[in-house]
């Protein structure tokens, strides 16, 4: 097997290289591969995942390789990957712990049983019940491609109660992290890891606010004369509920577009899942980027307000100090149980911003959203920044992660 004294960067979702960006400008050629994670899955949010990669490179005169032409025949001195190269991979277990779920735990959700050993063990022991998924668990091959692996942050939507997962401390030799907040939950569990803050470099060297707007107004048609509102739906895991934290919320939302231009960016999954859902949400005179190259820092830069449900976005919007309102879902739903039984900090944030219900009225909507533009809960918006994010004094700048990386691979 052949040892390449460089960094790979393993990609494993388009939305990656927009992540990685100011480390793959700054990172000689010569000192770095990059790797499209072209592993054949039946996981069906990643159809069409490595030729849009491919396509995003291209794009960017970038230089690459594919995972299924380097796997058991080269290896690299490092790997920065954000552990996402495969969440389902078929073995015995999954397909034990699913028959499980499906059946012993699902009568066990039927007859309450699983309520009074989360009481009693903070766990229901019901394997995800009529929810539960076949294939589970996750496979990281960073340690077969590299002699250091290093994790890279994918957002501070963390949840507190089973965070940083075991599997990671096998997998990963160095944690870059978004905070302070997330490296102590690391070194709680994990003693003897490295750790380094990055912040978000991603939205380290973000265009002028009026480049991007001229960019915009001339690819969306805008009224220059309105505000912009941001709205970030997130994917949702479990296959009933995928569209749950979306499609309740369009007619409410579109009821805004006379006043604001709305600009809508689906996650990426749901748009693969879905594909009629870009034109559905044009005929609601909603604005709809499904770019797959978009700088994302781009959007924040320029939205006046940003509508978040759960995920990364709620602390980007944070981190760039931008006011947020947030929109639930059903408290009924799989997934929101499962963010309160593991201490989500989605949830925790609602106690301190402002959110809404499904079916809130247009009134008490209207007049929540002046309020957030007012520089009074822009204020709440930097407290939260300083509680979540903590000094960023502490934090790594691009030039200085580039410097770690190059002294490690020199050493």
């Amino acid at each position: 097997m052949i040892l390449e004294n460089k960094i790979c960067l393993l990609i494993n979702w388009p939305r990656e290289i927009d992540m990685y960006n100011e480390l793959i400008n700054s990172i000689p050629e010569e000192k770095i591969d990059i790797i499209i994670n072209d592993l054949k899955t039946f996981e069906k949010e990643r159809k069409g995942n490595a030729l849009d990669i491919k396509e995003n490179l291209l794009s960017r005169n970038k230089k690459f390789k594919y995972f299924s032409e380097i796997y058991h025949k080269k290896k690299y001195k490092i790997i920065l990957s954000t552990g996402l190269a495969h969440q389902l991979k078929i073995s015995l277990y999954s397909v034990l712990k699913f028959l499980y779920g499906r059946t012993i735990g699902h009568l066990m959700d039927i007859l309450g049983i699983s309520k009074i050993f989360f009481k009693i063990f903070n766990r229901p022991f019901n394997a995800g019940g009529k929810y539960s998924r076949i294939g589970s668990y996750a496979w990281y091959p960073e340690k077969m491609l590299a002699e250091k692996s290093i994790r890279y942050p994918t957002g501070m939507d963390l949840n507190l109660k089973i965070y940083p997962e075991k599997d990671l401390e096998r997998n990963f030799d160095i944690f870059f992290t978004h905070s302070a907040m997330e490296t102590n939950l690391i070194k709680k569990k994990f003693n003897n890891k490295i750790c380094k803050i990055i912040g978000y470099p991603r939205y380290s060297k973000l265009n002028d606010k009026k480049k991007i707007m001229n960019n915009l107004k001339n690819e969306f048609n805008l009224d220059v004369t309105k505000k912009i509102i941001f709205w970030t739906p997130t994917h949702i895991h479990y296959p009933n509920e995928t569209s749950k934290n979306f499609i309740p919320w369009i007619n409410k939302v579109s009821e805004l577009s006379r006043e604001y231009n709305i600009i809508v960016r689906p996650h990426p999954k749901l748009i693969t899942l879905n594909s009629s859902i870009k034109t559905d949400l044009t005929k609601k005179n909603f604005f709809v980027d499904n770019k797959s190259d978009r700088k994302i820092g781009d959007l924040f830069k320029v939205a006046d307000l940003v509508f978040c449900d759960y995920g990364g976005t709620l602390f980007s919007s944070i981190y760039l100090e931008k006011p947020l309102l947030l929109l639930n879902m059903d408290d009924n739903t799989q997934f929101i149980k499962e963010l309160k039984i593991n201490l989500s900090l989605d949830l925790k944030l609602r106690n301190d911003l402002i959110n809404f219900n499904i079916g809130v009225n247009t009134k008490e909507f209207k007049n929540k959203i002046s309020y957030a533009l007012d520089s009074s809960y822009n204020k709440k918006i930097l407290h939260l920044k300083k509680l979540y994010f903590g000094d960023e004094k502490e934090t790594l700048s691009s030039d200085k992660i580039v410097r770690f990386l190059l002294n490690k691979l020199s050493n």
